[in-house]
């Protein structure tokens, strides 16, 4: 006779995420350790990318962005909880998380997370609406743009040494990749 065998997969919520120590994400309750930290060149990218996000935003006051701050899916689960390298939210963000879906999230990639980034990520981030996704690979210095186009993503470019306007609703900001890559003096 042949054992059944059955496999635990945990079901965290939100409130478990909260006793926590350390930086974890939660993806359809599954908890991830965000250890160890980015390396410095993933730091530095995402200091760049974060900069240059809050420049081109300095004239829009519907939109604001964000460096590494946790989005909670409030939804029926309440099992989802991610935290973007960068990200832009073009919505009221009056509590100590990300709330309503943001209009823009860039992920980087590392060794540890690209898998998540690829795939679970993109799955999720298209469901909620994420108007654009962008996958950073800084080994080959490379960033993938994903727009959503009637609740599908659709990849309108690699960038590298170009640029990219993001309609963002009330504001257009054109991202120019070709600085987010400078991580020497």
């Amino acid at each position: 006779m042949e054992k059944l065998r059955i496999e635990f997969r945990p079901n965290y919520k939100f409130e478990d995420y909260l006793a926590w120590e350390g930086k974890w994400e939660l993806i359809d309750g599954v908890p991830y350790s965000m250890s160890p930290s980015p390396t410095k060149k993933h730091q530095l990218v995402s200091a760049n990318v974060g900069i240059q996000l809050n420049e081109l935003l300095k004239n829009c006051s519907e939109c604001q962005a964000f460096i590494a701050l946790d989005w909670r899916i409030n939804d029926e689960h309440d099992n989802n909880v991610f935290c973007p390298d960068n990200s832009v939210v073009c919505k009221p963000v009056t509590g100590d998380y990300i709330e309503t879906t943001p209009e823009l999230i860039f992920e980087i990639l590392s060794p540890s997370t690209a898998g998540k980034d690829k795939e679970a990520k993109y799955i999720i981030y298209q469901h909620h609406g994420v108007k654009y996704y962008v996958i950073i690979d800084i080994e080959s210095s490379t960033a993938e743009i994903f727009v959503l186009e009637s609740g599908k993503y659709k990849n309108v470019t690699e960038e590298n040494n170009g640029s990219f306007t993001f309609d963002l609703g009330k504001c257009r900001i054109n991202f120019d990749f070709r600085s987010i890559w400078k991580t020497e003096k």
